[in-house]
C-alpha cells in the first residue's frame, strides 16, 4: 500500500485494534465486526481500517481514547473499499484541503 503524508504506516496496529474494540458500544456501525488496522494520519486520531467482515470495506475512526457513551463515538467515516477511501480521503488530506 502506498500512502501519502499524513497518512503513515502503523508500527503496532494490535494496539489500535484493541483500542477500537475497547470503544465501540452496541449501535456502533462497527460493532461486533472484525477489523484490521491498517495506518494512521501523523499527528491525529484518525485511524483507517479495513473491515474483516468480506465487504471490502475501511473505515475512518477517530479514537478517542476514552470510553464512549453513544453509538456515534467513536467519530467513523465509512468507505467502500480502499480505492474510494484513496481517491476521496487520503488524496484530500495529502493535498492539505478539507473540501
Amino acid at each position: 500500500m502506498n500512502l501519502l503524508y499524513p497518512w503513515i504506516d502503523l508500527k503496532n496496529p494490535k494496539l489500535f485494534e484493541e483500542q477500537l474494540d475497547k470503544e465501540l458500544i452496541s449501535g456502533h456501525v462497527l460493532f461486533g465486526i472484525s477489523v484490521k488496522a491498517i495506518a494512521r494520519i501523523d499527528g491525529d486520531d484518525d485511524y483507517l481500517f479495513s473491515l474483516l467482515d468480506g465487504t471490502n470495506r475501511v473505515a475512518v475512526v477517530h479514537l478517542s481514547f476514552g470510553v464512549s457513551v453513544s453509538p456515534e463515538w467513536p467519530w467513523t467515516e465509512m468507505y467502500p473499499n480502499y480505492a474510494e477511501w484513496e481517491s476521496k480521503r487520503m488524496l484530500r488530506d495529502s493535498s492539505g484541503t478539507n473540501a
